[in-house]
C-alpha cells in the first residue's frame, strides 16, 4: 500500500512541475544585487549629504554572456505631477570581455554623489543599470538597482 501512495505522490509531483512555466523553474542567470546603499542629508564633500550605491553584477555558468555593461546615474523627484528626472551621468562602463564557460563572472561597481547645495538634497537617488551582453547574441538581459532616496 505505501508503494502505491509513494507512486501516487510521484506523479502528481512531476505533472505539477510539467504543470508550472518555464520561468518559475528556470535559473537566475543573470544577478545585481545592492551591497552598499546610503542617503544622507548632512556631510559629504561639500557639506550637504551625498548618496552612494554599490553593486555586484554576476552571470552565473554557461549563460551566454561575455561582458557587463553598467549606466549610472542620478535621479531628482519625482515632483508632485511627474516622474523621476535624470539629474546627472556617469560615462557608461563596459567590463573586459571574458569566455562563457562554466566558470561565474562578476562586476562590482560604486557610485557616490555629493550633493551640491540645500536644494539638491531633497529627493535624489542613484541608479544603476546592469546590461548582460554577448557577441554572438546581442543583449541578453537587463537588471536595474535602485539606490536609497533622499
Amino acid at each position: 500500500m505505501s508503494r502505491r501512495l509513494a507512486m501516487t505522490w510521484m506523479v502528481l509531483v512531476v505533472a505539477l512541475a510539467l504543470a508550472l512555466p518555464a520561468e518559475t523553474l528556470a535559473i537566475n542567470r543573470y544577478r545585481a544585487y545592492a551591497f552598499g546603499n546610503y542617503c544622507t542629508l548632512a556631510g559629504g564633500a561639500n557639506g550637504y549629504g551625498e548618496a552612494g550605491l554599490s553593486v555586484q553584477a554576476k552571470e552565473v555558468g554557461l549563460s551566454g554572456v561575455n561582458h557587463f555593461k553598467t549606466i549610472s546615474k542620478v535621479q531628482q523627484g519625482p515632483s508632485s505631477t511627474g516622474p523621476w528626472q535624470t539629474y546627472a551621468t556617469w560615462p557608461a562602463y563596459w567590463s573586459t570581455p571574458f569566455p562563457n564557460d562554466s566558470t561565474s563572472n562578476h562586476i562590482e561597481i560604486y557610485r557616490e554623489f555629493a550633493f551640491t547645495s540645500d536644494a539638491q538634497t531633497k529627493y535624489h537617488r542613484i541608479v544603476i543599470k546592469i546590461q548582460y551582453w554577448s557577441y554572438a547574441l546581442g543583449l541578453r538581459a537587463i537588471r536595474t538597482v535602485k539606490g536609497k532616496a533622499c
